[in-house]
C-alpha cells in the first residue's frame, strides 16, 4: 500500500466519522475516489496533520451538517472533488420518500 492510499483512507475515516458526529449517516453519504485524493492532495500540500484533515472535512461539511438533519428530503449528498477545491455538494432529494427524523 503507498503512502498515498494510506493517506486517503485516513480522509476517508476522518469524513465518516465526522458525518457520525454531527448526527447525518441517515442521509447516504457519497464521497468520490476524486475527492478523497482531492482532500489528500489538500493536506499533503499544506504539510498538514489530522487537524488539518478535519479542518478540510469542516470546511466542505459546515453548511450541509446543518441542512440535512432538518430537511427531511435529502436522500443522499455526494462529495466530489469541485466540492473539495470550494463548490457545493451534490444533494440528492426525494420529496415522496422522507427519511424518518432522528429525534
Amino acid at each position: 500500500m503507498t503512502p498515498k492510499q494510506i493517506h486517503n483512507r485516513n480522509v476517508a475515516a476522518r469524513l465518516m466519522e465526522n458525518f457520525k458526529k454531527r448526527g447525518i449517516l441517515s442521509a447516504y453519504c457519497e464521497t468520490k475516489e476524486d475527492a478523497l485524493s482531492a482532500i489528500a492532495k489538500k493536506a499533503l500540500d499544506r504539510q498538514i496533520g489530522a487537524r488539518g484533515l478535519r479542518a478540510i472535512m469542516e470546511r466542505v461539511m459546515t453548511k450541509i451538517m446543518f441542512q440535512i438533519p432538518s430537511d427531511l428530503t435529502i436522500k443522499k449528498v455526494i462529495i466530489t472533488p469541485e466540492c473539495i477545491l470550494g463548490g457545493e455538494p451534490t444533494i440528492l432529494r426525494d420529496a415522496n420518500h422522507p427519511r424518518q427524523a432522528l429525534i
